[in-house]
């Protein structure tokens, strides 16, 4: 039996993050992951969605620039995301060898008593054992999903085949994505959402006109509805629909489920003792322990919000706590909501109908961004910027939509961690032209010195 200080399974974000901090801390590391390093998010979600859209944007600006057709080439696309997705593991695998993190593929079946065992054999003690198992789609009741009709998300996005109608379950973050992807390659897409509104858990305002930007390029909203069954013939899908009173047929090449994910907790021993919450997640305190005094839990598998981002701090704080200074260690509490679709949206900080919600009075400033040089430069922009703040000028939130959301999110995450007013973002020198001096603009307007409007 191998002894180390700490055995890591799953080798995801929250994961490898953990493996190679609490390394650097000194720390005899072993991780344990029966797939590719980078978990879910690497290869399967975040990583190859966004090099795929960035594949297909490109066209489409490279088309509008040069006035012709776009000519795809799939093979070529689905190459040139295996190259994205292997060059990033690559580089978490040299990672681990730099740190001396030990890396064993296999899968762990039982974890009892300090020991973690696996299918093939092995024993390791750990004084600490982590779980960062991640999370799995969740299908539709009775719908298992299947490679042909049915599809996860991990499915749609190594694009198995041409699809000329396209269903998508969920209008969240995943679903918008690839109902963007697959109408950039051509196909008829319909979105079915049991919300009255897409992406339900951003800024009102974003997800109002984020909707009508989105069926510009020629997505359909199926909104307040729900898929009540699905039937298969004649070689496509028939998705029987209902709402309030109504119903219709959906008909399909195939359908993607994207209507949430669930923890990855197939462990026998002590991890059955772990207090789980109501939809099955580990419960975890601040530096990420549970009940159980050596076993702690990190990334999707701790809970939502499920994001990469979530994760890597996830990671440091049990990191820091563990081996470092945890007494001078701070959280961040802002976490920033992103949807990749074209236009892409973006949501930190507090909403304009949570905090109606929440009681507050607050002002909002908005610009929008085709009044922007450089979103000209980038081609035409639709979107806006909107900050929210308090009677006082703090700012609460920062919230927008952007073919370019990359470009604005970051400073808005900034921003409001930081607590900054509204004003202060009018006292910068920002570069022209980028993206960025929409936050001088907003600040300039919320001091009643506008520029760019009238």
């Amino acid at each position: 039996m191998e002894e180390y200080d700490v055995v890591v399974v799953g080798a995801g974000p929250g994961g490898y993050l953990s493996a190679i901090r609490m390394a650097k801390l000194g720390a005899k590391v072993l991780v344990i992951e029966s797939g590719n390093v980078g978990g879910e998010c690497l290869n399967y979600a975040c990583i190859p969605s966004k090099a795929i859209l960035n594949y297909l944007v490109s066209l489409e600006h490279g088309a509008k620039l040069l006035d012709c057709s776009k000519e795809i080439d799939i093979d070529r696309l689905r190459e040139y995301r295996n190259e994205v997705v292997e060059g990033i593991v690559r580089g978490v695998e040299h990672l681990f060898r730099r740190t001396g993190v030990k890396l064993v593929k296999s899968r762990v079946s039982r974890v009892e008593d300090r020991k973690v065992y696996t299918n093939h054999g092995g024993v390791y003690h750990g004084e600490y054992v982590v779980l960062a198992t991640g999370s799995r789609p969740r299908e539709l009741l009775g719908v298992p999903f299947d490679e042909e009709y049915v599809w996860s998300s991990r499915i749609a996005l190594m694009l198995p085949r041409k699809v000329d109608n396209l269903v998508v379950v969920g209008g969240g973050a995943a679903g918008l994505e690839i109902a963007t992807i697959y109408r950039l390659l051509g196909a008829n897409v319909s979105v079915v959402e049991v919300m009255d509104r897409i992406a339900p858990f951003m800024d009102k305002d974003v997800s109002k006109r984020l909707r009508v930007l989105l069926a510009r390029l020629g997505i359909k909203f199926y909104l307040g509805s729900k898929v009540v069954g699905v039937e298969r013939g004649g070689g496509c899908l028939e998705l029987r629909v209902t709402r309030d009173s109504s119903s219709l047929e959906l008909f399909c090449d195939a359908v993607v489920v994207t209507i949430g994910r669930r923890p990855n907790i197939e462990i026998s021993g002590d991890v059955e003792r772990l207090k789980r919450d109501g939809n099955g997640f580990i419960v975890v305190d601040d530096h990420q322990a549970t009940n159980i005094d050596y076993l702690f839990a990190v990334g999707d598998v701790a809970g939502p919000p499920l994001l990469a981002h979530k994760a890597y701090w996830d990671a440091i704080a049990l990191s820091e706590y563990l081996y470092g200074d945890w007494k001078d260690f701070k959280r961040p509490s802002v976490i920033p909501s992103v949807i990749y679709s074209y236009p892409g949206a973006f949501s930190v900080g507090v909403g304009e109908d949570a905090a109606s919600v929440m009681g507050l009075s607050i002002q909002k400033y908005s610009f929008p961004l085709g009044g922007l040089g450089a979103a000209a430069v980038h081609g035409e922009d639709r979107g806006f910027l909107k900050v929210i703040t308090d009677e006082g000028g703090k700012i609460l939130g920062i919230h927008g939509i952007s073919n370019r959301v990359g470009e604005l999110v970051g400073i808005a995450s900034l921003v409001v961690e930081l607590g900054l007013r509204v004003d202060e973002l009018g006292s910068v020198i920002y570069p022209h032209p980028t993206y960025s001096e929409a936050y001088w603009e907003v600040g300039s307007i919320a001091i009643g010195r506008g520029l760019h409007v009238i």
